[in-house]
């Protein structure tokens, strides 16, 4: 299935600003600082059910969720499954937002803490993604 030369664009520009969140701090503590790429790192830890706050494993699972849409979009972009896997993402990742306390250690108390520059940039790029299988649906429809 092919897309449009816009959604491909859109969906290159989400790729970027998924690469750039890995750099960029996520979570920023009094006495601590996890990037992007050790958030995500992380997150298998969740899965492991190491730790079980809803917000940051339902908020990690986006990026699951957002690498299948980039591994299936050539095979389903345009399709309506497609545009929801993609919604999916979304939404997890808007978990995130929930996020006010972290442990900065195993045997810590949790800390408050401030959201960095990467979760937002995060979001961005699967918020831009949707737009993308959104623009990659309706230039099917008109067909």
């Amino acid at each position: 299935m092919t897309s449009s030369p816009p959604a491909l664009a859109l969906l290159g520009i989400s790729a970027a600003l998924f690469v750039a969140s890995l750099f960029l701090p996520a979570i920023v503590g009094p006495t601590f600082r996890h990037s992007g790429l050790g958030c995500l790192a992380g997150g298998w830890a969740m899965l492991l059910g190491l730790v079980s706050r809803p917000a940051w494993f339902v908020s990690w699972l986006a990026n699951p969720l957002y690498l299948a849409t980039l591994a299936l979009w050539r095979r389903a972009a345009g399709s309506v499954a497609f545009t929801g896997l993609t919604l999916a993402a979304l939404v997890c990742a808007l978990a995130a937002l929930a996020i006010h306390d972290f442990p900065p250690n195993e045997a810590s108390e949790e800390a408050p803490v401030t959201l960095g520059p990467s979760t937002y940039v995060w979001i961005a790029a699967i918020a831009v993604s949707l737009v993308a299988a959104l623009v990659s649906l309706l230039s099917r429809r008109d067909v």
